[in-house]
């Protein structure tokens, strides 16, 4: 496991924090601004009983560099963000304790994700929040598609769990003047994330 040296008598943290330049700089930006805009979004919904039409619900957001009614401006390439079953993951972080504006401020606040490793045989790659209270890991098509299948039973098992998971959807766009060499591994192609929240967060 990589870890940046410990500075003032802190231990090491985890993981190398994200830097504009980096081949995972993008779906960083992507990641944050997909989910600050999901959670607002959920939470303004009114709590209710669901259904099975509110596990297949798919939301999909193009987040344009300039920005839109809906979306921030922001300074990284063009993309659109899905995001899987909104009310039921809502409803899950608030089982589990979880509010949305502490999960909104550790993944999508102003501090860069921080990269654990390289990614393995499977392409997986995984990023740890500044507060290591979430780990976000890139998924399969084929991984995300078996989250989303078990999702109705995960929703009914997972009060008696001590862990939470929600998948999402990343797809970086192909804007002009993206570098094809710099977006190879976890920085390029579509991306499908999943935060988790660490059951023991360790040092920060």
């Amino acid at each position: 496991m990589i870890t940046e040296q410990a500075t003032a008598g802190r231990p090491p943290r985890l993981g190398r924090q994200l830097y504009e330049g980096h081949h995972a700089w993008p779906t960083m930006l992507a990641i944050k601004l997909g989910i600050a805009y999901s959670v607002s979004r959920a939470s303004a919904e009114p709590i209710r009983e669901l259904g099975l039409s509110d596990f297949m619900q798919q939301v999909k957001r193009k987040f344009p560099p300039a920005g839109s009614r809906h979306t921030p401006r922001h300074s990284g390439e063009d993309f659109v963000f899905k995001d899987y079953a909104p009310a039921a993951f809502r409803q899950l972080r608030e089982h589990f304790g979880v509010s949305a504006a502490d999960y909104a401020l550790s993944i999508a606040g102003e501090h860069p994700l921080r990269e654990l490793g390289n990614p393995g045989k499977s392409g997986s790659c995984f990023y740890l929040t500044h507060d290591s209270r979430y780990l976000i890991k890139t998924v399969s098509k084929k991984e995300c598609k078996f989250l989303r299948a078990a999702l109705p039973n995960y929703y009914t098992c997972a009060p008696r769990r001590g862990y939470l998971t929600t998948p999402r959807r990343i797809r970086p766009g192909r804007s002009s003047g993206s570098a094809a060499p710099a977006e190879r591994g976890c920085g390029g192609g579509n991306r499908r994330a999943a935060p988790t929240r660490r059951v023991h967060a360790g040092t920060s």
